[in-house]
């Protein structure tokens, strides 16, 4: 579809110019579509952007995280049944290790360059507030609030306002994806990060 061309063509663009530098002469010509073709689905290059910052939030976030028992496996070489039993057999201290390691992969994948160029660079500057934080919202913190509501399901943390602790720990995880992001070296800021973010996470255990 021509929408889709022109999100995929934006993509790499954006990734590789930045938002300032891709010009929409660039991406539709990319895409094999024409100017008017453009315009028939986009309001402008900043709507073309927004388009594609869900897309790469979405991405990052299931990349990440496991939302409930009837999300689609992230393999696609892994079944549904084994997704289900697997997800179901968990104890306890295996879902909250999975957690913290689901945040260290988050931060993770925001060290790939076109990720870094697109949400850490440029979609902080180029949306507004109110699109940033809806996009976050949806696509970044659902998958973590998620997880969040299942530890607090089985007793794992203590109950906490669900929707605020969610939001509070994603914007932790965004930042040390910026610190890492733009770290010398990104390994071992990563290792650094998480030797802040695990106590936090930990702190919110139910004491046995």
């Amino acid at each position: 579809m021509t929408r889709d061309a022109l999100i995929v063509a934006a993509r790499k663009e954006f990734a590789r110019q930045g938002y300032a530098n891709a010009s929409v002469d660039d991406i539709v010509r990319l895409a094999d579509v024409t100017k008017g073709a453009f315009y028939h689905h986009f309001a402008g290059k900043e709507d073309l952007f927004l388009r594609v910052f869900e897309n790469v939030k979405k991405e990052l976030s299931r990349g990440a995280f496991i939302t409930h028992a009837e999300h689609e496996p992230f393999s696609t070489d892994d079944s549904h049944a084994l997704h289900l039993e697997r997800f179901t057999a968990q104890t306890n201290a295996e879902v909250w290790a999975e957690l913290r390691s689901r945040c260290r992969r988050y931060i993770e994948l925001h060290s790939d360059a076109s990720i870094r160029q697109i949400v850490l660079v440029d979609a902080r500057w180029v949306l507004s507030w109110e699109d940033w934080q809806r996009v976050e919202s949806e696509y970044g913190v659902s998958l973590l609030r998620a997880d969040l509501r299942r530890a607090m399901q089985q007793g794992i943390i203590r109950r906490l306002p669900l929707a605020m602790l969610a939001a509070v720990i994603a914007g932790a995880l965004n930042e040390a994806c910026l610190l890492v992001a733009n770290a010398a070296n990104s390994d071992e800021a990563l290792d650094e990060a998480m030797s802040a973010i695990e106590p936090m996470l930990d702190g919110l255990l139910v004491a046995e």
